[in-house]
């Protein structure tokens, strides 16, 4: 049986059918200087329900990341806010943030490690609740 804390968690990605969002984020690691950085944000969407495949792949750059788990919130926040435009219905969002997914099973997401990541991460409960996308922490 699984715990709480394995809710999310992902063997096998690709084994998953429908709609799949992978969000990755790259920036310097985090220091005690904690000074604001760039971070690249990616973000990949598949639709294997249709043939041929459909597939999106978006770059994006945030300018002022403070830490790590702020730029994989960011690039979480970006994909929901996309998938939401796109009118993607149960998506499947796949990122390799462990410490994000412990954050994404509490209830109230009351108690973020960085409180600067609050905004990112309403951005995509907010849209991801409407929507029945689920969020999955993608550890091969």
């Amino acid at each position: 049986m699984n715990s709480v804390t394995d809710r999310y968690l992902v063997h096998f990605p690709t084994s998953i059918s429908g709609i799949r969002c992978y969000t990755n984020a790259s920036t310097e690691p985090d220091s005690t200087a904690s000074t604001p950085r760039q971070a690249g944000l990616e973000i990949f969407i598949i639709n294997t329900n249709i043939q041929p495949l459909i597939s999106v792949f978006i770059k994006a750059t945030m300018q002022e990341s403070s830490s790590v788990i702020m730029a994989e919130s960011a690039a979480m926040a970006l994909a929901s806010t996309i998938l939401n435009q796109l009118q993607c219905r149960n998506t499947m969002i796949l990122f390799d943030n462990q410490q994000l997914v412990h954050l994404l099973n509490e209830v109230k997401l009351s108690n973020p490690p960085d409180w600067r990541i609050k905004p990112f991460t309403q951005i995509a409960a907010n849209l991801l609740s409407g929507n029945s996308s689920q969020e999955h922490n993608d550890t091969l």
